[in-house]
């Protein structure tokens, strides 16, 4: 009776372990299976594999229940021709990347993945509800909009030929999703005004702002490129001047003192090649911020990728020199991401702004001076001004309803505003934030891999360093070696 007893009360141990284990591992898995808890490593070397902390946040601030839906259809027949494999790493590229934007919306994003081996009464089905057009691959929806992203948008492809395939060039997939998320979770969409009558340069080419327009736009804001300054009743909320190459006409000077005086946010860029009078009219409209444009073109000394020395034409700024405590700056300063700069004008603080709390954003160095001479020698000199001077100011009243209202930024250049490179992408994306007010908005950086390599300052020196003396000394090094080595 004892040995059943025993057995009995082992058998309803084991079972009842048993229970408890296969309750644990449904609830284990449960959790694990809810896209809030998935965590994803990516160990490749590019880091294609992974999405952006900008594109994340704007996927978690997508409302819930929205939806993406990847149709990955070969449809393009040059990219199939003699053999081309464009579709087959496209599709493997755009299939992880939406494994990463599923789990790193925080749940928000349901993505579906439609392919040939899918269901045709699924596919028939997602193509009649989305209106599906030849050629999109991505569609990301909420409740109240959507945004279609194309296999163009997604991926550069080089056109086959005779001798060869079509081959996959490059990927943007990570600012695409991004770009759209932003779209989609803006509530309301702010205009913005950009002045394109006054692009510094001989040519002043219009194309010339595309790509800050597509920042613009990219960002969830209605970018408009105006000829003139706009008025208050136009309805606005930002206005950005990229530079100005003459004088405005008085009605537009009136409408810039009538744009001032209303408090509203405004961007203004002025280099060097801005003649004086310009530089004076800003200087006295803006006159109750405590700040001007100084006369001069900014020089600093640094070495380049091969160990030379240049100056003037680009002016380093290290992240030590980017303000760590304003939203503008303060997540590149942490993720030790530098500027450059060209065409440098320096700017000044003066002591007269008793409603405005100024922030020096960027700055110079002691190692920097100001060539004011018409034919500059690119020398220091002991009458020139050195460093530390100001770049880049931001300026806001300091109480009051208008506090986050009549925001102000200025720049000692414009070049940022022009050119395709990414490199300023960033820095302008969070000003755009700040002068509209939405500094709060959850934002990242845009990855790493989308920036051109630019080695650090310390890296220029070792790189120096290297070809002038490391590479010679091993080459020595060697031929004292076989020559000691034939002597034996």
């Amino acid at each position: 009776m004892g040995t059943l007893n025993r057995r009995l009360r082992l058998g309803f141990l084991t079972a009842l372990a048993s229970c408890v284990a296969a309750f644990l591992s449904f609830v284990l898995l449960q959790a694990l299976h809810q896209p809030n808890n998935r965590v994803r490593w990516d160990w490749a070397g590019h880091g294609f594999a992974t999405l952006s902390d900008r594109t994340a946040a704007a996927l978690a601030e997508l409302p819930t229940g929205s939806k993406a839906t990847l149709f990955l259809i070969p449809e393009e027949e040059s990219f199939l021709f003699n053999g081309a494999a464009v579709y087959p790493r496209a599709f493997s590229l755009l299939r992880t990347a939406l494994a990463d934007a599923e789990i790193r919306s925080r749940g928000q994003l349901q993505v579906t993945v439609l392919d040939l081996s899918s269901a045709p009464v699924d596919l028939d089905s997602a193509r009649k509800r989305l209106n599906r057009q030849v050629g999109e691959s991505l569609v990301i929806e909420t409740d109240e909009g959507r945004q279609v992203i194309s296999f163009r948008d997604l991926f550069t492809v080089d056109a086959p030929t005779s001798q060869r395939p079509a081959r996959l060039n490059s990927q943007r997939i990570d600012e695409a999703i991004g770009d759209a998320a932003i779209r989609l979770a803006q509530n309301e969409l702010l205009r913005v005004a950009v002045l394109s009558s006054q692009i510094p340069g001989l040519s002043a080419d219009p194309r010339a702002l595309r790509p800050f327009v597509h920042l613009l736009e990219s960002e969830g804001y209605v970018a408009e490129t105006v000829s003139k300054v706009p008025a208050l009743e136009e309805g606005f909320d930002l206005l950005v001047i990229p530079g100005q190459r003459e004088d405005f006409q008085s009605s537009d000077q009136a409408l810039i003192q009538e744009w001032i005086r209303g408090d509203m946010p405004l961007a203004l860029g002025l280099g060097f090649s801005a003649p004086q009078s310009v530089a004076d009219f800003w200087n006295e409209s803006l006159a109750g911020l405590g700040v001007e444009f100084a006369q001069g073109l900014v020089c600093q000394k640094w070495r380049g990728n091969f160990g030379d020395s240049r100056c003037a034409n680009e002016v380093e700024v290290p992240p030590s020199r980017l303000q760590e405590r304003h939203p503008i700056t303060s997540q590149l300063r942490l993720a030790q991401r530098g500027l450059e700069f060209q065409a440098l004008r320096p700017l000044s603080l003066l002591p007269s702004a008793e409603n405005y709390l100024r922030d020096q954003l960027i700055w110079m160095d002691k190692n920097a001076w100001v060539e004011t001479e018409q034919i500059p020698d690119f020398a220091p000199g002991p009458s020139e001004r050195r460093g530390p001077f100001p770049i880049v100011v931001s300026a806001q009243p300091m109480v009051g309803e208008k506090a986050a209202m009549g925001r102000i930024f200025l720049m000692g250049t414009a070049a940022p505003f022009y050119g395709g490179s990414n490199r300023h992408r960033d820095f302008l994306a969070a000003a755009l934030r700040w002068l509209l007010g939405e500094e709060l908005r959850q934002s990242g950086l845009v990855a790493l891999e989308s920036l051109p390599y630019r080695p650090s300052e310390r890296i220029r020196a070792r790189l120096g360093n290297l070809s002038l003396f490391a590479i010679p000394g091993i080459a020595l090094l060697l031929a004292f070696l076989v020559r000691w080595k034939r002597k034996q």
